[in-house]
């Protein structure tokens, strides 16, 4: 005689929960060489007040009296006092404004640099040797260290100890939005305790968006979605 079918056997049901998972962290930390991040250095120089840069350093004459120069060419520089650092960023002129979004207070003047030199020999005036150019170097134009050499030889990451919280303010190089590997300007230095290998969290903000299901009176209720972390910053050169 056929054999009954057996009956099936009764699934497991099994719940999970979420939950935390805790990792101690280094306590020596992260470490990123320079080098590694060197190709996404930007040579752009914040000044407090724009009386700086007619302070700095400028190039009287090229060596060979033409008006314009580039790689190679030698400069005569005057206001060089001390052989501070042997490599110089050259700087043709003050460019954006940075403002606080929501207090519009004045952070501080760019100046983008449009070369770097070599400080071939101290005097009134000074010699340089242009190393490379972006653009022509006109006399009048400013020189200052190059900040690259001030950074230490290895970046030791951790999250930034400060509270308070910034903005973007631009990237470097980009016009359609920003992406891994950019560099960008932000609200944010010195004063609120940002150094060079700190680490910060980037936020979306929510959007505000209109209930017409929750009306207060004849108006549709506001509703703010929550921010969204879209990613993280390495801070690799801070100023006040």
């Amino acid at each position: 005689s056929a054999k009954s079918p057996k009956a099936p056997k009764t699934a497991q049901i099994i719940k999970l929960k979420p939950q935390i998972r805790a990792e101690a962290l280094d306590n020596k930390g992260v470490t990123i060489p320079l080098n590694q991040i060197k190709p996404f250095l930007q040579r752009s120089l914040i000044l407090d007040k724009q009386k700086q840069f007619e302070q700095m350093p400028y190039v009287l004459s090229e060596a060979e009296g033409r008006a314009l120069s580039g790689p190679g060419s030698i400069l005569y520089v005057r206001g060089v006092k001390d052989k501070e650092e042997s490599l110089y960023d050259i700087y043709s002129k003050v460019g954006r404004t940075y403002r606080h979004p929501k207090t519009n207070e004045i952070l501080g003047f760019e100046a983008f640099a449009i070369g770097t030199a070599n400080l071939q020999a101290l005097g009134d005036p000074a010699t340089f040797e242009i190393q490379n150019a972006e653009e022509v170097v006109e006399s009048g134009a400013r020189l200052a260290p190059s900040f690259a050499t001030e950074l230490p030889v290895d970046l030791q990451l951790k999250p930034a100890d400060t509270l308070a919280e910034g903005y973007v303010l631009a990237a470097k190089n980009s016009m359609m939005g920003v992406g891994t590997g950019n560099v960008v300007t932000i609200s944010m230095g010195h004063r609120e305790g940002l150094i060079e290998g700190q680490t910060l969290a980037i936020y979306r903000p929510g959007k505000v968006l209109a209930d017409p299901m929750g009306k207060k009176g004849w108006r549709a209720e506001k509703v703010s979605l929550p921010d969204r972390r879209i990613g993280q910053l390495l801070v690799f050169q801070s100023y006040e």
